[in-house]
């Protein structure tokens, strides 16, 4: 009896042992495939559209690729990943694990993904790893993103490392192990039911996720107007954009997300990877805020900024005002028109 404890642990390591290799079962996987786009075995993409569910619904890169071929007359490929929420620490795992098996994009168009839901910006910085960094990023790459942690600043007498929901090292390491042994759990029931991998093909590209555009957009997407429902839905929708978060980009809310993103573009210029950051519109934005594109210059020095908010101001403004999904993810014909925009200036940057 005294050794069951012992065959216990066994049992539990050979677990997480296992679970190493097959972690991903233990996510969504509308974000495990974005991870399997880093693995592909095939050369980095010439354009890499990075972001979050914005870019996902609002960049068709098939589109892209096209219109720069058939417009521009460049042949580059293209393509595009959507992790979801607005975690800038999500970006550097995946983006290290594409480099390294793929080598590094010559142009990386890089979402700001700053927060925005106030309600959630408590937990922007804690624990620090979200669960799809500890089910896909290296030891290595952990530790990193902890050492470069600037925590935000929310004039509380106590550091955020007090913060209930504050991860420590070890804290942080168990989280893993459970994951480890969950994903191990797991993995026999997708072995019995023949899913393998759940992104295949063309739900590769899509992050299985059927709202992520792949090939939808084309030059014959037209405007539909609003129904009297979508209307009223709409100005409710409005009305909660219109409380979002300030971008307030120098402002000590953003800390944690400046040093995560600063550390992810100095991995891509370390790749030698040319860097555009972009911003893509909520319901009800039509300008970027008076200071904020120089205040990204200030920030983040040395790196090109770009956005579509020309468009929204432009002949098709008002259909482009009501052309959203939902508050910040907008439809076929905003997405026609961003990807567009992102195709044309594309030639600007390709070395």
């Amino acid at each position: 009896m005294k050794r069951a404890p012992i065959y216990l642990i066994l049992v539990l390591i050979g677990l997480a042992v296992l679970g190493g290799w097959s972690r991903t079962y233990a996510l969504a996987p509308t974000v495990n495939c974005v991870y399997e786009m880093a693995d592909l075995n095939a050369p980095a993409a010439d354009v890499l559209f990075v972001g979050t569910s914005r870019t996902g619904r609002g960049i068709d890169p098939v589109y892209v690729q096209s219109r720069l071929a058939d417009r521009h007359g460049i042949d580059a490929t293209v393509e595009r990943v959507a992790l979801p929420a607005s975690y800038p620490q999500q970006f550097r795992p995946f983006l290290q694990r594409y480099i390294e098996h793929r080598g590094a994009p010559k142009l990386v168009f890089f979402q700001l993904p700053y927060n925005f839901r106030s309600e959630r910006h408590p937990e922007i910085d804690v624990p620090i790893n979200t669960p799809r960094n500890l089910a896909h990023a290296s030891l290595s790459e952990l530790f990193s993103i902890r050492r470069d942690a600037q925590l935000n600043d929310y004039d509380e007498p106590l550091s955020r490392i007090f913060h209930r929901d504050y991860a420590s090292i070890p804290v942080m390491l168990m989280n893993r192990l459970e994951m480890n042994i969950y994903a191990a759990l797991k993995y026999p029931a997708h072995l019995m039911n023949g899913l393998t991998s759940e992104c295949q093909g063309e739900t590769l590209y899509r992050h299985n996720h059927p709202l992520r555009l792949y090939g939808d957009i084309t030059d014959a997407v037209t405007f539909v107007p609003e129904t009297p429902k979508r209307m009223v839905t709409r100005l409710k929708e409005q009305k909660e954009t219109a409380q979002y978060m300030p971008f307030a980009i120098k402002g000590p809310m953003r800390r944690f997300e400046n040093a995560q993103i600063l550390a992810t573009l100095d991995k891509l210029k370390r790749a030698n990877s040319r860097i555009v950051l972009f911003y893509l519109p909520a319901l009800g934005e039509s300008r970027i805020p008076v200071g904020v594109e120089e205040d990204i210059a200030s920030v983040f020095q040395n790196v090109n900024f770009a956005h579509p908010m020309a468009l929204y101001q432009g002949p098709l403004a008002d259909q482009l005002a009501v052309s959203f999904a939902d508050t910040h993810h907008v439809d076929n014909f905003g997405a026609l028109h961003i990807s567009r925009y992102f195709a044309d200036i594309s030639g600007n940057y390709l070395p």
